[in-house]
C-alpha cells in the first residue's frame, strides 16, 4: 500500500466497482435522455436513439446476460455534435469522476454538469459501452469500457481501438456505429451491448410487444423531458441574457421524428383564453443559492379534461412515460433545470408535500424551473438536485413559501372565475367541469362564499311565546243508558187441522205444531196404550 507525504491512497477492487454499477437503479430512458445532454452540450441539431438486436456470438464472456448468442439487444445513440478531438480526451471522458478538462469546464446553461457521467449510467443498463467520435476533417476515435475485461484482467481499465478483442469489432453495433459517423461530417456515437437489465426484461420468445412498448415509452419520456429543446428554448443565464437551443430527436430512423410532449397542454387548441381551456398563474419565490438570493420561478396549471378534443390521446402520451401507466400518477410537480425537465411526478410524493395526491387533482400541475447557475442545487442551496437528475429536494422554507402561494394565491385563476380559490379547490373545480362551484347559502351567488356575503341574512323570526292553556271544564258524564223495554209476547198460533200419528217410542202422548197443523203422536209400544185408547172411545 503505497504511502503519499498527506493521507494513504485506498485499495481499489475495480470489479466490486463496476459491478456496483450494474446495479444502478437509472430506468433505459434516464439513461438515453442522459447522454443526449451531452449531444446538446456538444452543440448537435440531431440526436438518433437506436435499438436493435444482434448476434453476439458463442464465445463466452465474463458476464452472460446479452453478452452471447443469437438476438441480443443493443443501442446506439447517434448526433451530429463538434465531436471529441483526441483520444486522450475520450479517456477522460470515460473515466470516473472526470467529464470536462480544467482548460474547458462546462458553462451554466450546459446540462451534463450535473450528470454522473456517461460511465456510470451507461454501466447501470450495459456491460460494454464503447464511444466512437470524429470532429470535423478527422478520423474516427474510439475507446471501450468493458466489464467483460475488468473482471477479466482486474484492472480499471480502459481499451483502446488496438486493444479490442475480436469478437468486440464483429457484433453489428460496431459495425453499424462506424459506418454511420463514417458517412457523417463530425459527430458521437455510443454504443451500449450486454443490456443486462433489458434482457431481463423482456425476457426469452417473441420480443415484438416487448419492442413496441419500449419504443412507445422512450419516445414519449424522451418527448415530454425534452419538450421545449424539439420546440426551440431560450436557456437563462445568471446575467439575464439567454442562450437559444433546439434539436430533433428520432428514434431507430431518422423519419421516426420524436414529437414534443408539453405535460402543461400550452397549444392554442387547448390554452384558448377561455376559463374551461387550460389556465393558471405564475408567480416567484425567493430561494438559497450560495449566498445568493434567487428566484425561482413557479406555475401552476390547470389543463383541460378528457373531454376536449385530442385529450385522450395526449394522456396516452404521458401516461406511457411512467410505469404506473395511470393519468392520476401524472399529477404533481414538474421541475425544470435549463429548460430541461429533471424531475416529474414521483411515485412517493408528486407534490414534494405541497399538496397531497388525490384523484380529484389529476387535472393539476406545477412547473418549478430552478435558477440559472453553476451552483444551482449544490452545497449552499435551499434545495438539492441529485446526480442522476431525476430527483430534487425541495427545503423546509420553499415547501412552506409554495403551499402559502397555493392556497392563497391573492388572485382568480381565470379572470371569468367567479371567485378566488386555492389550487386544491380549483382543481377540484376542474375536475367536475368548471361547474361545481358553491353558491352562498344567503344570496344565492357563486362569487363568494356565506362567511363573506355582504347581504345579511334576515333573521328567522322569534316563534310567539305559547300562551298557557286554559282548564277545560268537566266534561258532563254520559247518562245511563235506560234498560230495553219488554216485548209484548206474541199471541200464540191458532193451529189449522189436527192429524193422529202412532209411533213405535217415545212418550205415550205427545203434541207437535208444524205449518198450522196439530200433530198429535201416540207410542203405541207404550204400556199404557190399550187403556188410552179405550178411554178415548168412551169404553
Amino acid at each position: 500500500m503505497e504511502v503519499k507525504e498527506y493521507g494513504t491512497s485506498p485499495e481499489n477492487y475495480p470489479v466490486r466497482i463496476t459491478e456496483g454499477l450494474h446495479g444502478g437503479d437509472y430506468t433505459f430512458e434516464q439513461v438515453a435522455a442522459d447522454l443526449i445532454d451531452n449531444s446538446i452540450d456538444a452543440n448537435a441539431t440531431f440526436v438518433e436513439v437506436i435499438i436493435d438486436s444482434q448476434d453476439m456470438g458463442e464465445e463466452k464472456k465474463k458476464y452472460s446476460t446479452g453478452m452471447q448468442g443469437t438476438d441480443k439487444m443493443f443501442c446506439i445513440v447517434l448526433d451530429d455534435g463538434d465531436g471529441i478531438a483526441s483520444e486522450e480526451r475520450l479517456i477522460q471522458v470515460m473515466s470516473r469522476g472526470v467529464t470536462r478538462p480544467k482548460e474547458n469546464p462546462y458553462k451554466e446553461y450546459e446540462l451534463g454538469s450535473f450528470g454522473v457521467g456517461l460511465k456510470e449510467s451507461s454501466l447501470s443498463q450495459a456491460y460494454e459501452v464503447t464511444i466512437f467520435s470524429k470532429v470535423e476533417g478527422g478520423d474516427i476515435n474510439l475507446i471501450r469500457l468493458s466489464s467483460h475485461a475488468i473482471k477479466k484482467h482486474e484492472a480499471d481499465i480502459l481499451l483502446k481501438s488496438s486493444e479490442l478483442e475480436p469478437w468486440m469489432k464483429m457484433t453489428q453495433g460496431f459495425r453499424d456505429c462506424m459506418e454511420y459517423l463514417g458517412s457523417q461530417v463530425k459527430g458521437t456515437a455510443i454504443l451500449l451491448e450486454g443490456m443486462h437489465k433489458m434482457e431481463l426484461e423482456i425476457g426469452d420468445g417473441d420480443r415484438t410487444v416487448w419492442e413496441d412498448i419500449i419504443e412507445e415509452r422512450v419516445m414519449n419520456y424522451l418527448g415530454l423531458v425534452f419538450h421545449k429543446y424539439i420546440q426551440g428554448t431560450n436557456v437563462p443565464l445568471s446575467d439575464g441574457r439567454a442562450i437559444k437551443k433546439q434539436v430533433k430527436l428520432s428514434y431507430c430512423g431518422p423519419k421516426n421524428i420524436i414529437k414534443p410532449l408539453d405535460p402543461f397542454c400550452q397549444d392554442p387548441k387547448w390554452k384558448t383564453g377561455l376559463s374551461k381551456g387550460t389556465i393558471g398563474r405564475t408567480t416567484s419565490i425567493d430561494t438559497l443559492v450560495g449566498d445568493e438570493i434567487k428566484k425561482l420561478q413557479v406555475s401552476a396549471w390547470f389543463i383541460p379534461t378528457a373531454k376536449q378534443p385530442g385529450r385522450t390521446a395526449h394522456q396516452d402520451r404521458m401516461k406511457s412515460t411512467r410505469r404506473e401507466n395511470s393519468i392520476s400518477s401524472m399529477q404533481g410537480v414538474y421541475v425544470f433545470r435549463n429548460m430541461r425537465l429533471v424531475e416529474f411526478c414521483s411515485s412517493d410524493d408528486p407534490w414534494k408535500g405541497i399538496l397531497a395526491r388525490h384523484d380529484n387533482q389529476v387535472y393539476h400541475r406545477w412547473e418549478i424551473h430552478l435558477p440559472p447557475g453553476k451552483n444551482v442545487g449544490r452545497d449552499g442551496s435551499s434545495f438539492k438536485l441529485n446526480t442522476s437528475k431525476s430527483q430534487v429536494k425541495f427545503g423546509v422554507d420553499i415547501r412552506k413559501k409554495l403551499r402559502s402561494w397555493g392556497s392563497s394565491p391573492g388572485v382568480k385563476w381565470h379572470d371569468d372565475d367567479p371567485r378566488k380559490v386555492s389550487a386544491l379547490e380549483r382543481a377540484k373545480i376542474r375536475n367536475g367541469g368548471d361547474v361545481a362551484w358553491k353558491k352562498c347559502a344567503n344570496c344565492g351567488s357563486p362569487t363568494h362564499t356565506t362567511s363573506k356575503c355582504k347581504k345579511k341574512k334576515p333573521p328567522k323570526p322569534k316563534p310567539p311565546k305559547p300562551k298557557p292553556p286554559k282548564p277545560k271544564p268537566p266534561e258532563p258524564k254520559p247518562p245511563e243508558p235506560k234498560p230495553p223495554e219488554p216485548k209484548p209476547p206474541e199471541p200464540p198460533l191458532q193451529p189449522k187441522s189436527v192429524e193422529v200419528v202412532e209411533t213405535d217410542s217415545g212418550n205415550l202422548l205427545s203434541q207437535t205444531m208444524q205449518d198450522g197443523k196439530v200433530i198429535f203422536s201416540i207410542n203405541k209400544s207404550h204400556p199404557l196404550y190399550q187403556e188410552l185408547m179405550r178411554k178415548l172411545r168412551g169404553d
